[in-house]
This record gives structure tokens, C-alpha cells and sequence, in this order.
């Protein structure tokens, strides 16, 4: 009778998923500095827009509970952006205010309802699940 015992040729290696931390921010990551040209041929603007300090929500966690929170974070002043036009994605909220042509948002970040959707979006993205942070998979799928 033979025995075989056969050895393979290759391994295979599970998927595996970027995670983004940054350890400057509550541990896990670290931060990586690049520049990249991309060079084009031509283009075409279809909307000019000019960012200042309070065209959009600046909001940041307060917990100290949670760790590795840019994308909850990230995910929320989207929502505190698109509160303005679909009231209610922060419930009983008000991100801004109009200030003569246009729109200037208040930072929040103390309010119940920032910090509340902050904690909903770091369960719900998985953050620190399987790892420190949070894939792109589970920002996608929280948001």
C-alpha cells in the first residue's frame, strides 16, 4: 500500500479588507502623507463652489468610550450636510441657519443628536469590529 502526502505549490490567503484609524485619533492606524499629479487634457466645471469655515458641519465624538471614530464622524457631518434639504436625518435638529445669501452651519458637536448619530453610525459601520476602524464596506453600509 503507498502513502501520499502532498505538499501544495501555492497558499491562498483570506481577503483581506483595508481599515481606516489613524492613531493620532484614539490608536490604530497611522497616518500617511503623499501627493499625486494627475494630468488631464481638459475639463469642465459644473459647479463653482467656494468652501469657508461654516459652509458645512464641522462635528467631532465626545466619547470617550469609543475609539478609531473619523468615519462615524465623517459619516455624520454628511448627514448634519443633507439635514438642511431631508429634515430629520439628525432627529429633532437643526444643523444651520440662512445667513443672507446663504447658509451657514453651527458647530454641534456638544448636542445630543450629533453625538447620538455618531454612536448609531459606529455600531452601524462596524467600527473596530475585526480590527481597528472602519472598511470601506462598513462606511458604505452604515451610512
Amino acid at each position: 500500500m503507498l502513502a501520499f502526502t502532498l505538499t501544495p505549490y501555492f497558499t491562498v490567503k483570506p481577503a483581506y479588507a483595508q481599515r481606516y484609524s489613524d492613531d493620532t485619533f484614539n490608536g490604530g492606524g497611522t497616518a500617511t502623507v503623499a501627493d499625486e499629479i494627475i494630468e488631464f487634457d481638459s475639463y469642465t466645471v459644473l459647479e463653482d463652489c467656494h468652501v469657508s469655515s461654516g459652509d458645512m458641519p464641522s462635528y467631532g465624538d465626545l466619547s470617550e468610550e469609543r475609539d478609531n471614530t473619523c468615519s462615524p464622524v465623517a459619516g455624520a457631518n454628511i448627514c448634519g450636510y443633507y439635514d438642511r434639504w431631508k429634515t430629520n436625518l439628525l432627529p429633532d435638529f437643526t444643523p444651520g441657519a440662512n445667513m443672507g445669501t446663504g447658509y451657514c452651519y453651527f458647530n454641534l458637536s456638544g448636542q445630543t443628536p450629533v453625538q447620538n448619530c455618531i454612536g448609531t453610525l459606529y455600531n452601524y459601520m462596524g467600527t473596530n469590529v475585526g480590527g481597528d476602524g472602519t472598511t470601506l464596506t462598513g462606511f458604505k453600509n452604515g451610512l
